[in-house]
């Protein structure tokens, strides 16, 4: 079979396959054992039992209690509800005299941002903090825009298009220490929301690692199914953003997806597990193909950071600003030619054009006018995955070189 018989995919960042193992796990679910978990007849109950056995299990990977983990329906629920959850508590928390405040990274995903936009046009204050050069949201750049009615900071652990590893651990540390500052226990307010979905399959995401209150996970990054998980520290109040049952604690009604509840478990087990050897089998891939697509192609430029402690070996974004490429139509030619990538998160480039607000943030290439600079119109984000091979990426690099 010829290269361009076979689709190479590189998008693994936007989604991954079920692996075989989830598939399996969740298929007795789907038509054998199919009863609703609130249901109390025996088939019901022994429902209820894998949810619950699915919940102890996911707990122990993320070092929470288990009535501390929350199924929902995807990463952008689970998102969803931590933000507009804690925002919309704490507008009508009528003891709270001030206009929350929130702070989120400029460089998000839409999930979130989305959100805290939601929230500002409901009467939230907001900060948008800005990367610096290398795309790392620092502890000092959150420090500066801190205040005494900051009810909520939110900064993705892994940036799904550039893959930098932000200093979670920093910030949380300091948002406890400045709760002291202010005579207020660490389990109060401001709380830390990390959107987690780029790294269970490369590193721990266990909650004593990072500090923070709220953990937001998506199966589909992972090897799972399209569903989610919020990881929510019993202290955070949330307000319900969805209505119609008890289920979840009435955080998430709705009957229990149990065939996904069973697959994300499995996924988050085997990405977990297997971390450290995909991470180094990802990062000699990574380093390979940016090492050939470097020599290739004289003045591109790697977006973000380059150090591999600082970014996901899953990740490699190129800017191709010097080949005067418009990523849109490079991504049309690489389709074409059996290669699937992308120029941003999948769930932007829906309804936008192919210029990412993140590569601009990051690369600073605005001019006076603020005008989109020309690097977040010519990058390409490259993403692997475990069938991904060094032949695949010499075929891209070939292919790349016949269309610039």
């Amino acid at each position: 079979m010829s290269q361009t018989a076979k689709q190479i995919y590189l998008d693994y960042a936007a989604g991954t396959p079920c692996s075989a193992a989830v598939v399996a796990a969740m298929q007795p679910y789907f038509s054998e054992q199919f009863a609703n978990p609130s249901s109390i007849h025996k088939d019901g109950v022994l429902a209820k039992q894998t949810v619950e056995k699915s919940r102890e299990s996911i707990a122990l990977h993320i070092g929470v209690k288990k009535d501390e983990v929350f199924f929902m329906s995807g990463g952008t629920e689970s998102i969803n509800t931590a933000i507009l959850g804690v925002g919309k508590y704490f507008l009508a928390k009528e003891t709270f005299t001030e206009k929350p405040h929130i702070i989120a990274s400029s460089i998000e995903h839409p999930a979130v941002l989305e959100p805290v936009l939601q929230l500002e046009r409901e009467g939230c204050k907001v900060s948008y903090v800005q990367p610096n050069s290398d795309g790392t949201i620092t502890e000092d750049a959150v420090k500066e825009v801190l205040q005494n009615n900051t009810v909520l900071v939110t900064v993705g652990l892994v940036n799904g298009e550039i893959g930098v590893i932000q200093p979670i651990r920093k910030i949380a540390k300091l948002l406890h220490a400045f709760k002291l500052q202010q005579g207020r226990g660490v389990e109060s307010y401001p709380y830390m929301h990390t959107d987690a979905a780029q790294a269970p399959l490369v590193m721990s995401v266990k909650q004593e690692k990072f500090l923070v209150d709220l953990i937001s996970l998506d199966g589909s990054k992972m090897y799972g199914p399209k569903f989610g998980l919020l990881c929510k520290k019993h202290y955070v109040p949330i307000a319900p953003i969805l209505f119609g049952g008890s289920q979840e604690k009435k955080l998430r009604p709705g009957t229990e997806n149990v065939p996904y509840v069973v697959g994300i478990t499995e996924a988050l087990d085997c990405a977990q597990n297997n971390k450290k050897e995909f991470a180094e089998q990802m990062t000699s891939l990574k380093e390979y193909f940016t090492a050939k697509i470097l020599e290739a192609f004289p003045g591109i430029v790697i977006n973000g950071s380059t150090d591999s402690e600082k970014c996901s070996s899953l990740i490699t974004n190129v800017c191709f600003r010097a080949h005067n490429v418009n990523a849109e139509f490079l991504l049309f030619q690489l389709d074409a030619a059996g290669i699937a990538v992308s120029a941003m998160t999948a769930c932007k480039s829906l309804d936008d054009t192919a210029k990412s607000y993140v590569v601009d943030a990051v690369t600073d290439a605005h001019n006076e006018d603020g005008v989109v600079g020309e690097c977040a119109g010519a990058s390409i984000r490259f993403s692997f995955g475990k069938t991904t091979t060094k032949q695949e990426l010499d075929y891209v690099i070939t292919t790349l070189q016949l269309l610039l």
